[in-house]
């Protein structure tokens, strides 16, 4: 039996800076017939001339395959990955400057209440 691992990804596409270029890209969507089309957010209305998508595929390839072809070079798709408390707790460990007060990233936490993991 072969397991097939989905990814989620990211799909944040521009769509030009006007109604007429949303209107057109809302269109080509629609008329793609893709399942995915349903779960397309528009920024359009806020003038973010910008669709997004989040989808579970098994590759970055799959996921440009969900755009119509004409937007494809306007895509930018980004792999997403939700850290579980392991992996964070084996990342401080790797980098234990990250802890030290002398740190920069210190800095921008100085002030709020947050413990160290563990």
């Amino acid at each position: 039996m072969i397991t097939i691992i989905m990814e989620k990804f990211l799909i944040e596409i521009r769509n030009g800076g006007d109604r007429a270029s949303c209107l057109r890209s809302i269109q080509s969507f629609l008329s793609s017939r893709t399942h995915f089309v349903t779960s397309v957010e528009w920024g359009c209305l806020e003038g973010e001339h910008k669709a997004w998508l989040i989808i579970k595929t098994s590759n970055r390839d799959d996921a440009m395959r969900i755009i119509p072809a004409a937007y494809r070079q306007n895509a930018k798709i980004t792999r997403l990955h939700k850290f579980t408390g392991k992996e964070i707790d084996e990342t401080l460990l790797e980098t234990p400057r990250i802890l030290s007060t002398k740190h920069p990233i210190q800095s921008q936490f100085k002030g709020l209440n947050i413990a160290p993991l563990g």
